[in-house]
C-alpha cells in the first residue's frame, strides 16, 4: 500500500470513529478543551503506528487503547490535577472509562449484527427502510408511491424493525454478549 492510499485508509478509519472517540475522553476529562487536545495527541499517536493495525480487528477499540495511553500522559502532565476534587475521582474516573469502553464494544456488536440482519432483508423491506430512512419523500409521499395508506406504512415498517431487532437480539445472543 503506497503512502496516500495509506493516509486515505487512516483518514477514513479516524473519521468513523473520531465522534465516538472523543465521547469516550470527555467521560473521563471532564474540560472540552483538554479532551480536543488528547484527540488530537491520540490522531498522532495513531498515524506513526498506523503500520502496526491488524485491519481484522476493530480500528474504534484500538483507538480508544491509545487515548487512554493519551489520557493516562495527560494526567501526569499535571493540567488533570487542577480540576481533580479528591483521591477518590480517579477511581471513579477508571470506572467510567471501563464502562464506556465496554458500551462501545456492545455497540460495535450491535453494528455488526445489523449489518448482517440487513442482509437478511427482502429487497423489498430493503427498499422501504432505504426510502423511509434516506429518501426525500415524505411519509405521505412515500406511502402513495408504493400504494399503502400512511397508517399501513407505518405498520409495515414497525413490522421490518421488529424483524431486525430479534436478528440483532438472537445474534448478540449467539455470541454471549
Amino acid at each position: 500500500m503506497d503512502n496516500i492510499d495509506r493516509q486515505d485508509e487512516f483518514m477514513q478509519q479516524f473519521r468513523q470513529c473520531q465522534r465516538d472517540l472523543l465521547a469516550y475522553i470527555l467521560a473521563i476529562v471532564p474540560r472540552h478543551a483538554d479532551a480536543q487536545d488528547i484527540l488530537q495527541e491520540t490522531a498522532a499517536a495513531l498515524w506513526q503506528k498506523f503500520d502496526q493495525y491488524d485491519p481484522a480487528r476493530s480500528f474504534a477499540g484500538w483507538a480508544q487503547r491509545f487515548a487512554h495511553i493519551e489520557i493516562c500522559k495527560h494526567r501526569d502532565r499535571g493540567r488533570y490535577r487542577r480540576w481533580m476534587l479528591n483521591p477518590f475521582d480517579e477511581q471513579l474516573l477508571e470506572a467510567l472509562a471501563a464502562k464506556v469502553h465496554r458500551n462501545v464494544s456492545v455497540v460495535e456488536l450491535r453494528d455488526e449484527a445489523l449489518l448482517m440482519c440487513m442482509k437478511q432483508l427482502t429487497a423489498a423491506e430493503y427498499d422501504l427502510l432505504h426510502q423511509y430512512y434516506w429518501g426525500e419523500q415524505s411519509v405521505q409521499e412515500l406511502a402513495t408511491e408504493i400504494g399503502l395508506s400512511e397508517r399501513q406504512l407505518y405498520r409495515r415498517l414497525h413490522t421490518v424493525r421488529q424483524a431486525l431487532k430479534r436478528c440483532i437480539d438472537q445474534r448478540i445472543a449467539e455470541v454471549g454478549a
